[in-house]
């Protein structure tokens, strides 16, 4: 008799079963949702990551042109300048051309300046002059804007002030 009674409970028990809470699907819910925050916290940073590494091509970049600039001031200005006799100096502004450097850029737009011409400093047998040599150094990199690759040139001039 003992084993009827066991029996009986056990089928009621199946006949009048409620899920618990647990039991009613919130985990699968739960488990999605926590899935999507995850997923958009790792395109966020993917993202993110992207953006970091085509700022730092472009801060390296400009360092880059900046002493390309500085190369054609020297290579190009200054040594132009230096080679001149006290009666060939110039007393209006001297546009150089520039150079391409292989695998690095170019340096352009390389100009040799009088400043204050009227006023040269010194007497007749030690006058002074100064000079303003500058040239623009440019490197170009491609440049990812929506979905394609265009080139982009990045800048930098370099002066230097001469006596």
């Amino acid at each position: 008799m003992n084993s009827q009674l066991v029996r009986d409970a056990r089928s009621r028990q199946w006949r009048t079963h409620r899920p618990r809470r647990s039991e009613g699907g919130y985990i699968l819910v739960a488990a999605t949702a926590i899935v999507a925050v995850l997923l958009g916290t790792g395109l966020a940073f993917m993202r993110w990551s992207t953006d970091e590494a085509m700022q730092s091509q472009h801060v390296s970049a400009g360092i880059q042109s900046y002493y390309l600039g500085q190369m054609g001031v020297v290579e190009r200005g200054f040594q132009w300048l230096r080679n001149l006799d006290e009666g060939d100096l110039p007393i209006s502004e001297v546009v150089l051309p520039g150079r391409t450097v292989p695998g690095f850029g170019r340096y352009s737009d390389v100009t040799v300046m009088p400043i204050n011409a009227e006023g040269i400093e010194g007497d007749f047998w030690t006058q002074s002059r100064w000079y303003r040599i500058s040239a623009v150094g440019v490197v170009t990199l491609p440049w990812y804007s929506n979905g394609r690759i265009d080139p982009k040139e990045v800048l930098r001039r370099a002066v230097l002030y001469v006596k």
